[in-house]
Order: structure tokens, then sequence, then C-alpha cells
């Protein structure tokens, strides 16, 4: 079932196993609009990601997030990971494939001196590490989508659209919402995404009780702003 889908965002098992992948991809007419790889991997298994990358047809990969333990420090330890993520996506993008860094909440978190971790992190990553902006964290934490789509829209290449709810609300599925059923104004951030350079707009739920249900109701309610 593509439910009306076009494409999919890969994880890293279906790049693990990228010919049963790239199958399931033909059967269904999807391909694929990018992949979620692992820190470890991106440090450890470079040959791996690029044979999973060119056998699927990926032009760029994005890495999710950071370990527990490296979520935390100072504003120094996060101009480190910066750099070594620039010098994965300088490898990368020397062989094709472009690395980008998906964000959660914790990235637009104060440090102890005010500075923000995603700017430490694009500050000293260089211009080969792209952008996966996930709006729905951003908001969790505060920040304002439309900065950062604006800051971030030369290496913006895909959004992650989701929705939440109030603080509260639909606990069992953590405060998490189809797209439209919730408190984010899509209409407005779909149109800033696109403008600012979004190749692709992935319809995500992070715990959906119904997930079939759930990415058919966000794509219903994405077309009703194309029709708008």
């Amino acid at each position: 079932m593509t439910a009306g889908y076009k494409a999919v965002e890969l994880t890293q098992n279906h790049v693990e196993d990228a010919e049963v992948t790239k199958a399931k991809l033909e059967a269904r007419g999807l391909i694929a609009s990018g992949a979620h790889i692992g820190l470890a991997a991106l440090r450890q298994k470079q040959p791996w990601v690029l044979e999973g990358s060119k056998l699927l047809g990926l032009h760029h990969v994005f890495m999710p997030a950071h370990s527990v333990e490296e979520r935390v420090g100072n504003a120094s330890d996060w101009a480190s990971r910066g750099r070594e993520l620039g010098l994965l996506a300088r490898w990368m993008r020397s062989q094709g494939v472009r690395l980008g860094y998906h964000n959660h909440d914790w990235e637009f978190r104060p440090l102890a001196d005010g500075s923000l971790p995603i700017t430490h992190i694009f500050e000293n990553a260089g211009d080969s590490l792209f952008l996966e902006l996930d709006i729905a964290w951003a908001v969790r934490a505060g920040a304002s989508p439309s900065t950062w789509l604006k800051r971030y829209s030369d290496r913006l290449l895909a959004v992650h659209v989701k929705d939440v709810v109030p603080e509260g609300q639909k606990a069992d599925e953590g405060g998490w919402a189809d797209v439209g059923s919730g408190i984010i104004d899509w209409e407005r951030f779909k149109d800033e995404a696109l403008k600012a350079g979004a190749q692709w707009l992935v319809v995500e739920h992070d715990n959906s009780k119904d997930p079939a249900a759930s990415i058919k109701a966000s794509l219903g309610y994405l077309k009703t702003l194309e029709s708008a």
C-alpha cells in the first residue's frame, strides 16, 4: 500500500538489506527520497553506506541523532561534533552522496553560555553538511521554524512534516498527531519550506497507534493545502 505517496524515506535497516529494499520499492512503484544512517555506521562503514546508497539511487542520507551520551556538553563539545560531521560530509560528497543532519529538540535548547547546539554544528561543519529540519521537534523546543528555514535555506534538503498537540493530550502517542490535526500551522510552514528550497516534505508520526491510517490522513490534509 502506498496510500498515494510517490517516495519513502528509508531507515538504516532498509539500506543494510538494499537489494531486498530495492525490490520492494519497485514492486510498489516507489522511490527512496533519502535514508537515515546512524553515526556509528557513518564512522565505521562508509563503503557499505555508499554501496547501499548507489544501489537504491540515494543522493543524500541523514544522520538522525547523536547517542544519548553525545547529546550533552558545552559549546566546544558541539563544535567538535560539527567538525566531525563536516569531515564526513565532505568525503561523502566527493563520492556523490550528500550528508545531512536531522534535528530533534535538544539542538535548540540553550547551553550554559546561551548559545545553541544547532548553531555550533553548522558553523563548524562547513558548507558540505546539509539539513533535514524536523519542524515539530523545533516547535517542541520553543524554536521558530521560520527562523531556521531562512537561516539554513542554502543547506535545506528536506523537512519532516508531522504535528503535535497541546501538552497532556494524546499521551499514548507521545503527544504527536497526524498532520493537520495538531497545533502546527502547516499551511504556513509547508509554503515556507518549499520557498526555502526543501526538495522533500517527509510525512512522519513518531508513535502512531495506526500508521496506515495516519499516513493516509496526513497526506489527505496536505492535499487540501494544494487546492486552497
